[in-house]
């Protein structure tokens, strides 16, 4: 492509008046040079010379100023070199028209030729530029298929739209409580890298904000007039930003972000940089329905687990301890806790369990339900709840919690008949509290019903409900454990 056509191109106009300015000013030196030229061996140097002037022109400039060169040098040899030849002087009014319509018909010439020439590139670059993306694209997918972890996943696809797109970084974030930005995964050039951060507050102008409220791409191309920053927007040498929308099952997930440190990314940066946040979205899901696969397995081998251990008739102890255990690792959870309601508006922990084993929450101790608790909740709705932070609550199940570092807890009402008998809770010291969907406390039906002894009674009125042993088919227990 010629170096004007690679970069700065002039209008149409402006470049039909430069192609027949060029042609004129060609055909007025050659008629100086060939007037009373000398030997033919001069005037053959001479058109050399035009030649290679005209293929220079055509490289380096363009080839709609190299035919009306080619053409009027042409003219000018035939009107001062063969005979008859026409006296060095401006043309009368014929040989005007003349001249003006033949230079005419070559810038015409040119600019179809250059117009051609143009679509053939352009054509070629698109066609280049979706074989990388189809080649990105398998890249990925090989990713996605072989079950590749998603922080690789998601460093693949940031590295990918990153050489592609031809930018200097390229981000990926998601999205919490629609207050917050969770680094996921980036990609940068060297010498241009990212401010870092783990977890910002969605503050100040940024595209993360306008991506997050609007649900469409977003740019901002000159963040120098912006004074108030995110923490994941204050990189000096940021001038440039477009956003896309992350949208999996029609929520927004996250943003990802591409940014130039020289100047405004291009106008269509959007469009493109919205085909990989969709490519992004896909291998969330697939990464989801896997992670559901896995998660479904787990929940029915835990419910096995426990079905054997009722069916093998051990102590009710060891059956609630079990339950317990096995809800705090479905639930990633740090500790776990069982509880029966009492009459009196109190709650009696009966099991727990912990992670690591070094502080444990109490068992066979008796609460007031007062202040902010799981089991205060569970009982004044019957529904599942959840606590996000225990920072300034009250209440001697909070007080608990707070000398155990507990952070956030989420739990779900034991049903028995009708009567909401307990609850069961997990908890988590860590940062981040559990993530706002559907917790797999509720999605876990334990179906048990609490016996009051050790001894079995006959029938199956206290069983946990399980896969039937050796094949027989079981009634169903008369209590169960499930979610309200």
């Amino acid at each position: 492509m010629a170096a004007r056509e690679r970069g700065y191109r002039l209008p149409l106009g402006a470049e039909i008046v430069l192609a027949f300015a060029t042609g004129a000013g060609t055909f007025a030196l050659a008629a100086v040079a060939l007037k009373d030229v000398g030997p033919g061996v001069v005037v053959a140097f001479l058109g050399v010379v035009h030649l290679f002037a005209v293929i220079a022109i055509a490289r380096f400039a363009s080839i709609a100023y190299a035919v009306p060169m080619g053409m009027a040098g042409l003219l000018a040899y035939d009107w001062f070199y063969l005979p008859p030849t026409h006296p060095l002087a401006f043309p009368d009014f014929v040989n005007l028209i003349a001249l003006v319509v033949y230079l005419g018909v070559a810038v015409l010439l040119g600019e179809l030729a250059a117009h051609a020439t143009r679509r053939a590139e352009a054509a070629e670059r698109a066609r280049g530029e979706i074989a990388d993306a189809q080649a990105a694209l398998r890249r990925v997918a090989t990713l996605v298929a072989r079950g590749a972890p998603a922080h690789e996943l998601f460093a693949a696809v940031a590295a990918e739209a990153g050489i592609l797109l031809d930018v200097h970084g390229i981000r990926i974030a998601r999205y919490e409580n629609e207050t917050q930005l969770v680094h996921v995964a980036e990609w940068s050039r060297p010498g241009h890298d990212p401010p870092a951060y783990d977890r910002a507050a969605l503050e100040g102008t940024s595209v993360s904000a306008e991506v997050l409220r609007t649900g469409q791409a977003a740019r901002i191309d000159d963040y120098a007039d912006i004074a108030v920053r995110a923490a994941f927007a204050r990189g000096d040498d940021l001038k440039s930003v477009v956003g896309a929308p992350i949208v999996v099952e029609g929520r927004r997930w996250g943003v990802m972000i591409a940014w130039s440190g020289s100047g405004p990314l291009p106008d269509d940066m959007g469009d493109r940089l919205t085909e990989f946040a969709e490519l992004v979205a896909t291998a969330i899901s697939n990464i989801d329905a896997r992670t559901e696969m896995v998660r479904l397995a787990d929940e029915q081998a835990a419910l096995r687990r426990v079905a054997t251990l009722v069916a093998k008739a051990v102590p009710t102890a060891e059956v609630f301890e079990a339950v317990t255990r096995e809800v705090g690792l479905q639930c990633d959870a740090d500790l776990a806790r069982m509880e029966r309601f009492e009459p009196d508006r109190t709650v009696t922990a009966i099991a727990a369990w912990s992670r690591v084993g070094d502080a444990r929450l109490a068992v066979g101790r008796r609460f007031a339900l007062e202040g902010e608790s799981i089991a205060a909740q569970v009982l004044a709705t019957g529904r599942p709840a959840r606590v996000d932070t225990f920072v300034g609550a009250s209440g001697p199940i909070a007080r608990e919690a707070q000398a155990l570092g507990i952070r956030a807890s989420i739990g779900c009402p034991i049903v028995v008949g009708r009567r909401t008998w307990g609850s069961i809770a997990a908890s988590t010291r860590r940062e981040a509290p559990f993530p706002r969907t559907r917790s797999r406390t509720s999605r876990t039906s334990w179906s048990s019903s609490p016996p009051r002894s050790r001894t079995p009674r006959r029938g199956p009125s206290r069983r946990l409900a399980g896969p039937p042993a050796h094949g027989r088919r079981r009634r169903p227990p008369t209590r169960r454990a499930r979610s309200a």
